[in-house]
């Protein structure tokens, strides 16, 4: 009898290809997504997945602003696609298969459609295409939203949804290069809302937040389509005008403005009544942007000290002599853009036994020119121009990306306190911003430590305590900074969700032996801890005022005596010879230099 040779299935053969041809695809597609590439390209791909043979034609309709957009595969009928887009509520026929495309949270963000000739089944290997297709195509269009809504963030004032300082300075430079080949001038004006802090103080930031964006609303329909609108900082706005085609029409615009701004303004069931002082200036075809604004924001600060309520153009005898107040803003507004500013990390050391317990992110600016600029000198200027908000959220960001490089390199529980302003707790996305950040750099919300000062949170409690408690409850920690120096007091801080108090070093400067025991002191220390809340003492500089904190029970310190401010590359390696070196610090009565 003879033996049959049987032949080797093809089928566990073709199934192998097919797999390695479906993984290949599906890793494409991944590296179009993580590139960012155009999302219509993508969609592309991924319909053409989802259709395994040519009796099966795939579209991906998603919802856009202009209306809804199909991407289809090649063997999808044209006619169908150009039905389902003619309108903004199309009927699917019934040959469509619907899939629909749904995020993790439940959001509907479109559908792949699935056009099938009667003989064709849906089999398994249809299914496993489709299945891949449609995880894809979730992940493609969240990550194209996600990068939308981040570049409107960086480009746009979140209350009020017009261009952001940035945004208004590029788009200056842009009409400043284009005026150069058509000789028109460009008009700057510099709006500045009179009082509008007592609008805060008597109503609250609620109200004055709605004031804001009704002004906003105004100042974009009293002008041309063609014209800028920007918020520059809190109660400030700009308004440029390009191609200027007569002489005066820069007054004529910021009378306007001020007309349309002088009707009242219902908000809140309150009748508010406005007035505006400008400051405007006209550049020549070429002008400088940096100076267009310079000479508007001085002619803003003449209307102002005139008595408010009025247009002042600009005069170069304004500007012979700029405020070093002017000179240092416009300074710092560069330092932004050319990423002059960098975050230096203060060690705090856990007093009973040496071992490192946290940083303290400390924002310092280098100058090409200045050198070091002194915190003390940048800081109020970037508060009181509003400055501070985009300061502080670059601030968070940069140290939620190095908590996580410290992750890597074996600091793993060292918590980062980052500073956060008055102005930032106003801003109606605070709690959101702080999530993104975290979720950007996957980062534990426990590692960041957000310090206050009682001063921030005294300007408007209520909206402050609700973002702390907001915030709290998904994990972030806070502590009070500079306690001491404001108006608040323990009682107070037992009704915030707190962990921390950070002792002013004006506390601390007045021991001189390591047997003192500052009453004062001595009570807060006691009655932080009868609230559950930690120690921190700042400002520590002797061995002397490191024994005395530790017999006075204090938590932790930060000082010279430990460590200077580090640059973040310096952390990892001075905590490897921390032992060391506190085992010396504390034994003298010197400053220790990092």
């Amino acid at each position: 009898m003879k033996h049959l040779r049987l032949r080797p299935a093809a089928r566990p053969r073709r199934r192998r290809d097919h797999h390695h041809a479906l993984n290949q695809a599906r890793q494409d597609i991944l590296e179009r997504i993580a590139q960012n590439g155009p999302l219509t390209e993508t969609l592309s791909a991924i319909a053409r997945l989802a259709q395994p043979n040519p009796q099966t034609g795939a579209a991906i309709l998603i919802p856009t602003p202009q209306g809804l957009q199909l991407v289809a595969s090649p063997n999808f009928p044209a006619a169908l696609a150009e039905n389902l887009t003619a309108t903004l509520t199309p009927t699917i026929p019934d040959e469509l298969q619907t899939h629909t495309l749904q995020s993790a949270a439940g959001e509907q963000l479109g559908a792949i459609l699935l056009c099938r000739t009667p003989s064709a089944k849906l089999t398994a290997l249809l299914a496993e295409h489709l299945d891949i297709a449609q995880r894809l195509a979730v992940i493609a269009i969240e990550q194209h939203n996600m990068v939308e809504e981040l570049t409107h963030r960086a480009q746009y004032d979140s209350l009020t949804n017009l261009c952001n300082r940035l945004t208004m300075e590029n788009r200056l430079s842009q009409l400043v290069m284009r005026s150069r080949s058509a000789p028109k001038a460009v008009g700057v004006l510099y709006l500045g809302l009179d009082r509008f802090r007592l609008v805060n103080d008597v109503l609250g930031h609620r109200t004055g937040d709605e004031l804001l964006r009704q002004v906003g609303d105004r100042l974009r329909t009293a002008v041309r389509d063609s014209d800028i609108v920007a918020r520059s900082g809190g109660d400030e706005f700009v308004v440029i005008i390009p191609a200027m085609v007569r002489a005066g029409e820069v007054e004529l615009v910021a009378e306007k403005l001020r007309s349309r701004l002088a009707e009242s303004f219902d908000v809140h069931g309150h009748q508010l009544c406005l007035t505006v002082s400008i400051g405007g200036c006209s550049g020549a075809p070429g002008a400088d942007p940096e100076v267009l604004q310079r000479d508007a924001y001085t002619a803003l600060h003449h209307a102002k000290r005139q008595g408010r309520n009025r247009t002042v153009m600009f005069d170069p005898a304004m500007g012979s002599a700029p405020p070093q107040r002017l000179e240092m803003e416009r300074h710092l507004r560069s330092a932004i853009r050319h990423q002059e500013l960098e975050l230096h990390y203060q060690p705090q050391i856990e007093l009973s036994t040496g071992k490192l317990a946290g940083v303290e992110a400390l924002i310092r600016w280098r100058h090409p020119s200045l050198g070091l600029v002194s915190p003390a000198t940048f800081i109020p200027i970037a508060e009181e121009t509003g400055l501070i908000v985009s300061i502080g959220e670059w601030a968070l960001d940069d140290a939620c990306g190095q908590a996580r490089q410290w992750q890597k390199e074996g600091l793993s529980t060292v918590r980062v306190g980052v500073n956060v302003s008055a102005l930032q707790l106003e801003q109606a996305s605070f709690t959101e911003d702080v999530m993104r950040h975290l979720a950007q750099h996957q980062l534990e919300p426990a590692l960041i430590e957000l310090e206050i000062t009682e001063s921030s949170l005294m300007r408007d409690p209520e909206r402050s305590i609700a973002q702390l408690h907001r915030l709290r409850h998904c994990g972030i920690r806070f502590a009070i900074d500079d306690f001491g120096t404001g108006h608040s007091s323990l009682a107070y801080v037992q009704n915030l969700p707190v962990e921390t108090l950070k002792i002013d070093r004006s506390f601390v400067t007045k021991i001189q032996q390591a047997s003192d025991r500052p009453p004062l002191l001595e009570n807060v220390i006691r009655l932080a801890h009868s609230l559950n809340l930690r120690v921190i003492a700042e400002g520590v500089e002797t061995s002397a005022q490191h024994h005395a904190l530790l017999a006075m029970g204090c938590d932790e310190g930060q000082g010279y005596l430990y460590a200077r401010p580090l640059l973040a590359s310096s952390v990892v390696d001075w905590d490897r010879h921390r032992p060391a070196h506190l085992s010396q610090v504390t034994q003298h009565q010197q400053p220790a230099l990092a």
